[in-house]
């Protein structure tokens, strides 16, 4: 039976795109900052395979690349691998857009990747045709397997959410990384789905994925950690469309989210519920699933705030947590009322 284009790969269609209109994922500056980050931080081996998750178009202005080069320059993982600052410094004078823009692959070379490939439903810029509603080692045999796998904006056009996420993980080297660069707050009708904080934290612990970041982001750059107070703040305020550096108050997830063992993927159940599941569901779908999204206990974060539950740090911070959060619904009600 015949699909079309759109059902393949869960593009809106309630409003048609007009005759000849092409739609392009962008390779944007978020997403270009935060590989950056995980090359400088050496979070990644010295030579990475690379996948992406729905083929990019280059989109990184001149400013973004400057901040790039200067992240990089004397960074403990750029001195472990061959950066290639000629090439980043020629991306900054080149047209973002156009024939002579840089790739996305380009890209990836010259902050030292080994290799880089795209996996979309179709073949612009050499990617891997494949169709991420499905199953990719089941239904085409593909078990190749790569140190960094990154989901920039493809993720919310396609329908089937399991086997999405199930191909990240099948895809992700043990050790290796997974990046979501996905939809917040605002981006009305861009793609089936927006998502929410506690989907990462309770994927990471139905497979025990170590959890490195979860951000709330704009286009160009991380607003918020997530995971700490100040990141509460800024999700309350992106909800009421004040902190997007936009009119429409778009808003972006980053989740950042390491593989620590192989294994078959396992479907997460919703943290704040596991407590009420009895009987085969508990035992058999979640018995690894060992604590919950709803504060009641915390991921693996690797920063310095991960002290754990009985510490002064996390009580305090759970203090300043619902201080803070009082206080902006306060405030936001006084101006509410006020307009």
């Amino acid at each position: 039976r015949r699909r079309s284009l759109a059902a393949d790969t869960g593009m809106a269609v309630g409003i048609a795109p007009r005759q000849g209109a092409r739609i392009r994922p962008v390779f944007n500056p978020l997403t270009a900052t935060i590989i950056t980050d995980l090359v400088a931080g050496d979070l990644l081996s010295a030579a990475p395979l690379a996948v992406d998750l729905g083929n990019q178009t280059y989109g990184v202005d001149r400013i973004t690349i400057e901040r790039i080069i200067a992240r990089l320059e004397g960074s403990a993982g750029a001195d472990r691998r061959h950066i290639n600052y000629e090439a980043l410094r020629s991306f900054a004078k080149a047209e973002v857009r156009g024939p002579a823009a840089p790739t996305v692959e380009q890209f990836y070379q010259a902050l030292g990747f080994a290799g880089y490939e795209a996996i979309d439903i179709n073949s612009r810029y050499g990617s891997l045709v494949m169709d991420l509603n499905l199953d990719l080692e089941a239904s085409y045999g593909f078990t190749k397997t790569y140190d960094l796998v990154v989901n920039t904006g493809t993720s919310e056009h396609v329908f089937n959410q399991a086997a999405f996420l199930r191909n990240a993980h099948t895809l992700a080297k043990p050790g290796g990384l997974m990046v979501h660069i996905v939809p917040f707050t605002g981006y009305i009708n861009h793609g089936f789905y927006n998502y929410q904080p506690n989907l990462f934290l309770d994927l990471s612990a139905a497979n025990r994925y170590e959890l490195l970041r979860l951000d709330l982001a704009d286009r160009n750059q991380a607003l918020g950690d997530l995971t700490e107070a100040g990141g509460i703040a800024s999700h309350f305020l992106a909800h009421l469309g004040l902190i997007a550096g936009n009119e429409k108050g778009n808003s972006f997830l980053v989740a950042v989210l390491r593989k620590r063992e192989a294994g078959e993927f396992v479907h997460p159940c919703q943290g704040k519920y596991l407590g009420t599941l009895e009987g085969k569901p508990l035992t058999e779908y979640y018995g690894g699933q060992t604590f919950t999204s709803a504060s009641r206990t915390r991921p693996v974060v690797t920063s310095a705030g991960s002290a754990g539950r009985g510490s002064r740090a996390f009580r305090t911070r759970k203090k300043i947590k619902k201080a803070l959060l009082r206080y902006l619904r306060g405030a936001s009600r006084f101006v509410l009322l006020r307009l």
